[in-house]
């Protein structure tokens, strides 16, 4: 089913609306939203241009799918069931794990990002092990702010489909549950239990995503991309206490 391209352009403006709102609300003038669209635009118009075969454009959404190999896989668990220390070369080394779910020429990139977002560490031995089950990252990478961008298409690509479908059936999970006065005590709270759930929830969707993609290896089945995106959210009480104010 395609998807009506005026319903998407008006998700996407409504998105966007929202984004300059934020920015407005954080103390830009108008002029610097206006600067910022420009160079928003400009930058985009670069990269659509730019190689899509560029060997530095990591796909972060795989770094969850190599540290459950690697937490999961027989060949890289020790005799107890943890991440084994891996070398870089080797049979089960740390480069056929990263090629099994890269490209070869992109052992290198990945593994410089994998190091800047600390998801791997080196031991006394010179050997590689996990710090996490789950690629969470500490600070705001390039790789990350893609994984944003599309995360954010997405959404407005999923909300478009959904209201243009007639069929309901075929409409994509898109569902939210917020109220707006939660006490600011259960705020810690809400964090942990929803990290506990959501962690269950996605677990099970790539369990059933990875289990179809190891199924359908020797088919010739035409493939897609398919998956999930999704977050909570608290308000920023600070910003709060300042629009009262």
């Amino acid at each position: 089913m395609s998807v009506s391209r005026n319903e998407e352009k008006r998700v996407l403006r409504e998105a966007m609306v929202q984004i300059f709102e934020l920015q407005l609300r954080l103390g830009a003038s108008v002029e610097e939203a206006h600067v910022l669209a420009q160079s928003c635009i400009r930058a985009a118009s670069r990269i659509v241009l730019r190689n899509s075969a560029d060997a530095e454009n990591i796909d972060v959404e795989r770094f969850g799918s190599l540290l459950r190999s690697w937490h999961r896989q027989t060949r890289y668990l020790s005799r107890e069931g943890f991440p084994r220390h891996l070398g870089i070369e080797g049979r089960n080394g740390l480069r056929s794990l990263v090629n099994a779910h890269y490209p070869r020429n992109q052992f290198d990139s990945v593994l410089r990002s994998l190091k800047l977002a600390r998801l791997i560490k080196r031991d006394g031995r010179g050997k590689w092990f996990p710090t996490t089950k789950h690629a969470v990252f500490p600070s705001l990478t390039r790789e990350l702010l893609v994984h944003f961008s599309e995360g954010v298409a997405r959404f407005v690509k999923t909300m478009a489909r959904n209201v243009n479908t007639r069929n309901r059936d075929e409409a994509l999970f898109e569902r939210a549950s917020t109220v707006s006065k939660l006490p600011v005590s259960a705020a810690p709270e809400f964090r942990a239990f929803v990290n506990k759930q959501a962690l269950v929830f996605l677990e099970a969707v790539d369990d059933w995503l990875e289990g179809r993609v190891e199924e359908s290896k020797r088919s010739r089945e035409r493939r897609c991309a398919a998956g999930v995106f999704a977050f909570a959210f608290i308000d920023d009480l600070a910003e709060r206490r300042e629009a009262i104010d």
